[in-house]
């Protein structure tokens, strides 16, 4: 007959197996009871942080169709971060123009005011900025930010482990820890499905798991924005337009890996508007603007919670505000 002996305090578990008992992690649980706080920080919009917060350690996936915000979007979202909390950014904006350009995006939302001296047409910009301003936000951009530009040395494509591996040379050369990177779009990035057998999502599964044990390991919120997969435009809203539905978690571009393999899933959907439709037994009406933000997961626990909030996008200063709920 087999005895079973008793699991005491006396057993040995071997170094190299990663299995623990509670006791092993006394005085962790103990610090962890008395002073841990399971929410993030605030995204600087009120009715956004009611579902989701920012916490280091855990990365977060933006998604949405083109033309819907994302890039804009989280933009402002890096630029709230670093006004509220001093959070300094090391960015991938493949898709938003040079360094210059960028540089002068970030001077624009902070200051909320146009810092390029000519319009698009070519005028002078009455709206502009002034020196001063320009002198003051520039230094507060140059402080936080540093941009990822492959293309100024001639990099003809990069995978993830070669984006975080420049981010953390850049850390050890300038003696500065940043508190999110940013990898606009996800597509840029190399794939090499052949060591995956040629599937993408096997390639995604490994690629998605580098990200989280990036910001783990870092204490670092890795921000990745990607698209969704092509939406079906099958509802026509009240003023005759034709329009998808937001995209579920699974829809992403890639496939359900994003929804298991994430912490933080935010969705960005620009409705129809100024309009009215009905989608289901759901009825909107939205106006000039509007924007959808959707958290369509949100881990680990505390963090935030499923849910939608509105906000308005103003194309003159590219800012985003919210309306009562």
């Amino acid at each position: 007959m087999l005895q079973h002996l008793p699991f005491t305090s006396n057993s040995k578990t071997p170094s190299e197996v990663p299995i623990f008992k509670a006791e092993d992690k006394s005085l962790a649980v103990d610090h962890s009871r008395r002073s841990s706080v399971r929410r993030g920080v605030s995204t600087g919009w009120e009715n956004l942080d009611k579902y989701m917060s920012l916490k280091q350690g855990a990365p977060l996936f933006i998604a949405g169709s083109p033309h819907a915000g994302k890039s804009q979007f989280t933009k402002a979202l890096l630029v709230n971060l670093t006004k509220l909390h001093g959070w300094r950014h090391c960015v991938y904006l493949g898709e938003d123009g040079s360094v210059e350009e960028l540089t002068l995006d970030f001077v624009e939302l902070y200051v909320g005011k146009p810092a390029r001296l000519k319009t698009d047409e070519g005028k002078e910009n009455e709206e502009a900025m002034s020196e001063s301003e320009f002198i003051s936000a520039f230094t507060w951009v140059n402080e936080h930010f540093a941009f990822v530009s492959p293309d100024e040395v001639n990099i003809g494509s990069f995978d993830i482990e070669t984006f975080f591996s420049w981010v953390k040379a850049f850390e050890e050369e300038h003696d500065v820890r940043f508190n999110t990177t940013v990898v606009d779009p996800w597509n840029d990035l190399a794939m090499d499905l052949h060591a995956k057998g040629g599937r993408e999502d096997l390639f995604l599964t490994d690629a998605l798991k580098k990200v989280r044990d990036s910001s783990r390991i870092n204490e670092r919120v890795d921000i990745v924005v990607t698209h969704i997969a092509a939406p079906y435009s099958k509802h026509v809203s009240d003023k005759g337009k034709r329009f998808a539905a937001p995209a579920e978690p699974y829809e992403w571009a890639g496939g359900q890996t994003w929804f298991r393999r994430a912490f933080v899933m935010l969705l960005v959907y620009r409705p129809p508007a100024p309009d009215s439709f009905r989608i289901g037994k759901f009825k909107a009406e939205t106006v000039f603007g509007e924007t959808w933000l959707l958290v369509q997961k949100a881990k680990p626990r505390g963090i935030g919670k499923v849910g939608m909030c509105r906000m308005k996008y103003d194309p003159k200063t590219n800012m985003y505000s919210e309306f009562d709920q």
